[in-house]
C-alpha cells in the first residue's frame, strides 16, 4: 500500500538560529500543546455527554449517542493530538506551503495546484449523501471547537517555531473540504505508473528497447504466485483474456518534457519512497485457525517518519441503532473522520496496494497557446493563481491543461521562478514520420483517474457500520478515489477479497510507456465495471494472502498493471499458510516479523563458487552457514546487504543515467536473479575499463568491496559484524527535523535503532541501495506503519502498534512510546469489550454539551 496518512514535508532550512533561543526557554514552552486528558470540557454543538478514555499509550476509546456526537468529539480529539500535522497537510493538500515555507516551495505547490486536489475536494462536498455530510461537518466543528478553544501559543510548539522565523501562521476553520483534500493526496500517493512510465521511456532513447526490458522484466506467472488463483476466477466469473500492445517508442524530442515532468512529479511529498512501497495482509477462515474464528494481520509499509501517519481509536455508540451505527476500532490519519483500517463487532478490513495503473502519461504537441487533436489544434484551457510567499512577494503562476489533463511539464510563474520547461526540443532530434509537426515542442499531460470527484470518504462510514460481506461491498464500491486491495474477515467466519477503485480500460496499450495525446486511439474506454473487479468470496483454500504482487493470472480480461511487486513476500506468507493449518495471533504477529531473503536463496550458492583472496573469504564464510534471515544481530544478513548494494552499484552505474541508479527495491531482485542466469551478459561488464568483465568479476569486485567497508565501519572481526548496526530506523520530523539546529532536531527526532528485516521480504524494512553506497547509509527508508492482527474468536486478543505514538507533539509522553513494540511486534492487545476498555484506561475526559 502506497499510504494512508499525510506526509508532512516542509523545506530544510525553514528555521533560523533563533530558534535555538525559543527552545531553550524551557520545557514549559513545549508541554503548553500538551492536550488535556482529564476532566470536563464544554464542547459546543453536542447533544449529550461524550467520554473520552485513554490508555496507557494514550489511545481514545470515545463514548457517545449520537453519530454526530461521535464524530464531533473525533474531530476534537484529533484537534488535540495531531492538529499541526493536520494543518501542515492542509496547506500541502491546497498546494500552499509558499506560506511557510517561502520560495522553496514554489515548484511544489505549482505542481500540486495544477493537479487542482483542493477544487476537486470542493466538487465532492456537493456529491455526498446527507448522512456522510452531517458526519463530515460534525468532525470539522470538533476540530473548530478545539481551536476557538485553545490560544494560539498553546497549540503546538510548531507554531511558536515558526513565529520565531518571522512566520505567523494563524490557521483558519476547519472544513469538510479540508478532509477530502486528504483523500485526493492519499490517491495521489498511491498512483501507479507515471514514474516507471518515464523512467522506461527516458532510458530507452539512451540504451534501446531491448535492454530496458532486462530493467522491466514481466511477471514470471510460472514461477510466482498472484493474488487470486485461476479457481478463484472460475469462482468469481472473472474469466477472459486481455490483448494489449505497447505503444510505438516515444520520439526523442519529448524526452526533455518528460525528464521535466518526471521531476515535477517528485516534487510532491510522499509517505513512501517509490520501489519500496508495499504492505502485507492476509485473512484465515474460522476452519483454518486455532481459536475457530476468523483472524486477520495487516501491516502497511509507507514512508518512515515521526509523527506516525496513523492515530488509532475506538469509535462506540453506547447503543448501536440507526441513529448511532457505529462501534468500530483501528487506525485513521488525522484530518479525516471514522476509521480506515480495522473491525466492529462483526467485520475487519485491511489494505494493501495492487499497483494499479491509475495514470497515464500523455505527449501533447504544444504550439504557444495550443495543442494537437485529430481535429487540429485547440486552445489549452488556463487559469492564474497566486502563490503567498513567507519571506517574499506573491507569486502569479499560470496553470494549462489539455482534454487530457494538467500539462506537468512546465508552467508559467514568475520572472525569478521558472518550473524546468521544454521551450527548445533541438532540430537535431529524430522524430518519427507519424509525429506531428515540430512547432514549440512536445510537453507531457497527466491523464489520472484521481481527477474525478467521487464519493469515497463514504467508503469508511459504510465498512465502520457493516455487519456483513454485503454491506461491507457497499463501502468497496464507493470507495473510486484510488485502487487497492482489501481483504476481509467476519464474525461468521467467513473471509473475501476485492479490489477498489477506479481501475481505467485502456484501448490496445498497456500503461507502460507515455502516450501520444493528439490520437484518439490512446483515449480511455471507460473504467472496469465493480463486478468485474478482481475479487473472491470464501475460497477454497481457506485462505487469501496479498503482498503488492500481480493480482489476477493472465486468464483475467483487463490489464490492471505492468509493474506490481514480485510475490517474493506473498508467496512467503502463502507457503507458511499452507503448512498451517490452525493459525493463531502468534502465528500471524511472528509472520510479519519474518526477514527470510529469496534473493540470498537464489544468490549465495553462486558467491560461495567465486574464488576471493583469504581475507575476503572470512566474509564468504559468513554465508555458508547463514539461515538467509535477516535478524538485526546477524552477521551474515550485514554481509550479504552490502554484498548485494555493491552488486548493482557495480554492474549498473556505468550505464543508467544517476537519477535510475538501482535502489535494490521492488524489481531488482528479479532483474539481478535473471542476470544471474547470464554470467557473459553485457550488463555485467564496467564500459568505463579496456577489458570486458562477467558475472564473476563484479561479483567478486562486490564480495571484497563489501568486505572492506563492514571492516572500516564495523570491525576487521566479521564475527563482530550486526545488520543491525548499519540497518536501523532513523525517525525524523520532516518540517523541523532537518534544520540543522541541534538542539531543535533533539526535540523533534528519534533513534537510530537497530533494524532487522529488509526491501522486498515480509518484514519490510526496506533501505536504499544508493544510499548505501555514496554514504554508507544503510537507513530504513519504508517500513511497516502500523500492525494488527484480529481475531473474532476473542476481540480483547487481537493486536495493534503504531509506528511512533498517538501524539504529534515532541517530548510527549505518547509521541514515542511505542517504537520498542514497533521494533518487536510485541504489540499491545486490542482492548475491545467495555470491560476491557475501561479496566485499563488511566485517563477520563467528559465532553458536555456547551452552554446556549
Amino acid at each position: 500500500m502506497r499510504r494512508f496518512g499525510i506526509a508532512l514535508a516542509v523545506v530544510a532550512g525553514l528555521l533560523v538560529v533563533a530558534v535555538v533561543a525559543a527552545v531553550a526557554a524551557g520545557f514549559w514552552q513545549v508541554r503548553r500543546g500538551y492536550p488535556q486528558y482529564d476532566g470536563q470540557v464544554a464542547l459546543a454543538g453536542l447533544t449529550g455527554e461524550v467520554e473520552v478514555l485513554r490508555n496507557a499509550y494514550g489511545i481514545p476509546t470515545i463514548y457517545a449517542d449520537t453519530a454526530e456526537d461521535l464524530f464531533r468529539a473525533q474531530g476534537y480529539v484529533h484537534a488535540q493530538d495531531r492538529f499541526w500535522q493536520m494543518d501542515l497537510s492542509r496547506l500541502l493538500t491546497s498546494g500552499r506551503l509558499t506560506e511557510i515555507g517561502g520560495e522553496a516551495a514554489i515548484e511544489t505547490d505549482t505542481f500540486i495546484r495544477s493537479l487542482g486536489w483542493r477544487q476537486i475536494a470542493e466538487q465532492e462536498v456537493g456529491l455526498l449523501g446527507q448522512d456522510a455530510r452531517r458526519y463530515l461537518q460534525a468532525y470539522a466543528d470538533g476540530v473548530n471547537a478545539w481551536l476557538d478553544a485553545t490560544p494560539q501559543g498553546e497549540r503546538g510548539i510548531q507554531y511558536t517555531l515558526l513565529g520565531v522565523q518571522g512566520v505567523e501562521r494563524v490557521p483558519e476553520p476547519w472544513e469538510i473540504a479540508d478532509s477530502l483534500a486528504l483523500i485526493r493526496y492519499v490517491a495521489w500517493d498511491l498512483r501507479h505508473n507515471p514514474d516507471e512510465e518515464a523512467e522506461r521511456a527516458i532510458l530507452i532513447d539512451e540504451l534501446g528497447e531491448e535492454r530496458v526490458a532486462q530493467l522491466f522484466p514481466p511477471f514470471p506467472y510460472d514461477e510466482m504466485g498472484t493474488i487470486l488463483t485461476l479457481t478463484d476466477l472460475e469462482q468469481s466469473d472473472l474469466l477472459g483474456t486481455a490483448t494489449v500492445q505497447v505503444p510505438d517508442a516515444v520520439p526523442a524530442a519529448a524526452v526533455p518534457a518528460l525528464r521535466s515532468a518526471a521531476s515535477a512529479i517528485g516534487s510532491v511529498p510522499g509517505t513512501s519512497s517509490r520501489g519500496g512501497v508495499g504492505s502485507n495482509s492476509w485473512v484465515v477462515s474460522a476452519d483454518r485457525t486455532a481459536s475457530g474464528g476468523a483472524l486477520l494481520a495487516n501491516d502497511p509499509h509507507l514512508g518512515a517518519q515521526i509523527p506516525a501517519l496513523f492515530t488509532q481509536m475506538t469509535l462506540r455508540c453506547r447503543e448501536v441503532s440507526e441513529v448511532c451505527p457505529f462501534d468500530v476500532q483501528g487506525f485513521i490519519a488525522a484530518g479525516l473522520p471514522g476509521i480506515a483500517i480495522g473491525h466492529n463487532a462483526d467485520v475487519a478490513w485491511g489494505w494493501t496496494t495492487p499497483y494499479i495503473d491509475t495514470a497515464d502519461l500523455v505527449l501533447e504537441k504544444v504550439d504557444g497557446d495550443s495543442y494537437l487533436t485529430e481535429d487540429g489544434y485547440v486552445p489549452l484551457e488556463t487559469r492564474t493563481e497566486t502563490l503567498r510567499v513567507a519571506g517574499g512577494d506573491p507569486v502569479e503562476i499560470t496553470l494549462r491543461s489539455t482534454r487530457n489533463g494538467p500539462l506537468i511539464s512546465s508552467a508559467d510563474v514568475s520572472e525569478d521562478f521558472v518550473v524546468p520547461s521544454v521551450d527548445d526540443v533541438g532540430e537535431a532530434a529524430s522524430v518519427p514520420d507519424d509525429s506531428p509537426p515540430r512547432g514549440d515542442g512536445y510537453e507531457v499531460a497527466l491523464r489520472w483517474t484521481g481527477s474525478t470527484p467521487t464519493r469515497s470518504v463514504e467508503a469508511v462510514f459504510a465498512w465502520g457500520a457493516a455487519s456483513n460481506w454485503e454491506e461491507f461491498l457497499v463501502g468497496v464500491e464507493a470507495l473510486e478515489a484510488f485502487g487497492q486491495n482489501v481483504v476481509y474477515a467476519d464474525s461468521a467466519g467467513s473471509i473475501g477479497y476485492y479490489v477498489y477503485g477506479s481501475i481505467p480500460i485502456r484501448r490496445g496499450y498497456d500503461g507502460s510507456v507515455p502516450v501520444p495525446g493528439w490520437s484518439d486511439d490512446y483515449a480511455w474506454a471507460g473504467t472496469v465495471p465493480f463486478e468485474k473487479k478482481p475479487h473472491v468470496y470464501q475460497p477454497t483454500r481457506g485462505y487469501l494472502a496479498t503482498a503488492n504482487e500481480f493480482t489476477v493470472p493472465q486468464e483475467y480480461p483487463y490489464t490492471l498493471t505492468t509493474d506490481a511487486q514480485f510475490s517474493y513476500r506473498g508467496d512467503r506468507i502463502r507457503q507458511f499458510l499452507d503448512a498451517n493449518q490452525a493459525v493463531n495471533v502468534d502465528d500471524a504477529a511472528g509472520l510479519q516479523m519474518d526477514s527470510w531473503n529469496w534473493l540470498a536463496e537464489r544468490m549465495v550458492p553462486e558467491l560461495l563458487e567465486i574464488e576471493v583472496d583469504d581475507f575476503t573469504g572470512q566474509a564468504l564464510d559468513l554465508l555458508a552457514e547463514w539461515d538467509l534471515s535477516q535478524p538485526p544481530e546477524s552477521a551474515a544478513a550485514a554481509y550479504f546487504n552490502a554484498v548485494y548494494a555493491h552488486t548493482l552499484a557495480l554492474t549498473f552505474r556505468d550505464e543508467l543515467p544517476e537519477e535510475f541508479w538501482p535502489s535494490g527495491r521492488g524489481r531488482w531482485f528479479v532483474v539481478l536473479d535473471n542476470l544471474m542466469q547470464s554470467p557473459n551478459d553485457p550488463w555485467w561488464d564496467d564500459v568505463t575499463t579496456p577489458q570486458r568483465e562477467s558475472r564473476d568479476d563484479i561479483l567478486a569486485a562486490a564480495m571484497t568491496a563489501a568486505r572492506d567497508e563492514l571492516t572500516e565501519t564495523q570491525s576487521k572481526n566479521v564475527e563482530e559484524w550486526e545488520w543491525g548496526r548499519m540497518h536501523q530506523l532513523d525517525l525524523v520530523e520532516s518540517a523541523f527535523g532537518t534544520s540543522g539546529i541541534g538542539p531543535v532536531e533533539w526535540l523533534f527526532n528519534r533513534g537510530p535503532y537497530p533494524s532487522g528485516g529488509g526491501g522486498n521480504i515480509v518484514q519490510a524494512n526496506s533501505w536504499d541501495a544508493t544510499a548505501a553506497i555514496d554514504d554508507n547509509d544503510y537507513t530504513l527508508v519504508n517500513i511497516p506503519v502500523i500492525r494488527m492482527v484480529v481475531d473474532f474468536a476473542d476481540l480483547d486478543s487481537s493486536r495493534w502498534v503504531n509506528q511512533s505514538g498517538q501524539s504529534g507533539h515532541p517530548g510527549h509522553p505518547h509521541y514515542d512510546d511505542q517504537i520498542a513494540a514497533w521494533q518487536t511486534n510485541e504489540a499491545p492487545q486490542m482492548a475491545w469489550t467495555d470491560e476491557a476498555i475501561r479496566a485499563e484506561a488511566e485517563h477520563t475526559l467528559v465532553l458536555t454539551p456547551a452552554p446556549a
